[in-house]
C-alpha cells in the first residue's frame, strides 16, 4: 500500500505544479493599454457640470464604457436609468452601448427606485442640491469591485 501511495503523490504535485504554472502564466499577461486609448478615443465627461431646471445634461461616452447607467442623489439614493438586470431600459441596451452622446433633461427626468421592494418610477432632479451621474457594469456593488467610471454636477 505504501508504495501505491507513493506513486500517486508525484502525479498530484505534477498537477498542482502545473495549475501553478498555468495560474501564473494567466496573471503576468498583459493588454497594451495603448490599444485600448487608440479604440476609445472619446473621453468620458458631463457638461455642464452646474445646471438648472430647464437645462439638458449633456454626457459624452467613450467607446469603451460600463453598461448601466444611475443618477445618484445627495441622499445616497439611486436612480437606475438604464439596467439590464433590474429590467430598467431607456433605450434597447445595443444601441445604449453605441451611443456617443446622451443627453438627459433635468426637468422630469424619471429614474427607477425600489419603495420596500417594489419597483417605482419618481422624478430624479426634484430638488436643488449635487448628483453624481454613475455608469458600471454592476450597480449593486462597491465602486472599487466593478468597472465603473462617474461625474458630479450641481443642480440649482
Amino acid at each position: 500500500m505504501k508504495e501505491q501511495s507513493n506513486t500517486k503523490r508525484p502525479i498530484k504535485l505534477k498537477k498542482l505544479i502545473l495549475s501553478f504554472l498555468v495560474l501564473l502564466s494567466i496573471s503576468c499577461s498583459t493588454t497594451q493599454p495603448e490599444t485600448l486609448e487608440n479604440n476609445n478615443t472619446t473621453q468620458f465627461f458631463v457638461t455642464p457640470t452646474e445646471l438648472t431646471i430647464n437645462d439638458d445634461l449633456t454626457i459624452n461616452l467613450p467607446k469603451l464604457r460600463p453598461k448601466n447607467l444611475a443618477i445618484v442623489d445627495s441622499n445616497g439614493q439611486f436612480f437606475i436609468i438604464q439596467s439590464v438586470e433590474a429590467g430598467v431600459l431607456m433605450m434597447p441596451e445595443e444601441e445604449f452601448s453605441l451611443m456617443k452622446v446622451l443627453e438627459i433633461p433635468i426637468k422630469n427626468t424619471k429614474g427607477t427606485i425600489w419603495i420596500n421592494g417594489q419597483k417605482s418610477e419618481q422624478v430624479i432632479f426634484e430638488k436643488a442640491g449635487k448628483y453624481k451621474v454613475y455608469f458600471a457594469d454592476n450597480l449593486e456593488t462597491e465602486p472599487e469591485n466593478t468597472f465603473n467610471f462617474s461625474a458630479h454636477i450641481t443642480v440649482k
